[in-house]
């Protein structure tokens, strides 16, 4: 099991992480209990399938005012309840993971990819699943050091989409590289969706399981990412990655 939990205090905006209103700065605490039945398969077990459990809680309320205005109450929130199954097969060469966004708002497909260690730094992403634009972004929230994902990762972070990749993270080693082709539509409404809010155009979340559908325009979109990572007493690392979408959409991506 493991537990993490975080703070932020909002100042200034006005706003909430939601466009609504804020009009006073306010303090959110939230933890996140992470539930992984037993984890690392030996190479000479059989094929393996795990439950997997990840969920948060989000507790928000405002400090007291000085002017004496009557505070909105506390309020607890199960913000994200996540899950899913975790296969493990050929010796960890076939891994898997399905993964369902459970939460009293929403009923959504996350993750749904196989993937295959063809060879020594090889390995065949197939699915949907996050693209590879930052390190950061391809990690998951349990692991955040702050209760959400940045501020401008809704806007330019990247997003779950239906694709192929071939790549080598998990190895370990210093470099890190990926290769990809995807549909070209995020089939999530959460992020990389800064264009279409620019120009005010609705975001359809496809993988709402109420009402889930292929995306209509798909189109070929390419990315390449490679990173080097320092494991020393300090660790840092250096990443570039790039993205080229063949036939960007007016008012939905960014045109030459």
């Amino acid at each position: 099991a493991c537990f993490t939990a975080g703070g932020a205090r909002g100042v200034g905006t006005g706003r909430d992480a939601r466009g609504g209103p804020m009009a006073r700065p306010a303090l959110f605490a939230a933890t996140a209990l992470t539930l992984l039945l037993p984890r690392a398969a030996r190479a000479d077990d059989g094929p393996v399938v795990r439950p997997t459990l990840v969920a948060q809680l989000r507790l928000s309320a405002d400090f007291p005012q000085a002017d004496g205005a009557v505070n909105p109450p506390a309020a607890l929130e199960l913000r994200r309840v996540r899950p899913g199954l975790r296969l493990n097969a050929l010796g960890g060469r076939l891994t898997g993971v399905f993964v369902l966004n459970t939460s009293p708002s929403a009923l959504e497909l996350m993750d749904l990819w196989v993937e295959y260690q063809a060879r020594t730094h090889v390995r065949v992403r197939v699915g949907q699943t996050k693209q590879p634009i930052t390190g950061y972004r391809l990690g998951s929230f349990a692991d955040l050091h702050f209760v959400d994902w940045a501020l401008v990762t809704p806007t330019f972070g990247g997003e779950r989409q239906l694709g192929v990749e071939v790549h080598n993270r998990g190895e370990g080693g210093p470099w890190e590289y990926s290769v990809g082709l995807w549909n070209g539509v995020t089939v999530r409404a959460a992020h990389g969706r800064g264009v279409a809010d620019l120009y005010g155009q609705p975001v359809v979340n496809a993988s709402d399981l109420r009402a889930y559908a292929l995306p209509s325009a798909l189109h070929p979109e390419l990315t390449a990412r490679g990173a080097w990572h320092h494991r020393g007493r300090v660790q840092w690392g250096l990443g570039l990655s790039a993205l080229v979408d063949l036939e960007p959409a007016a008012q939905r991506e960014f045109r030459a």
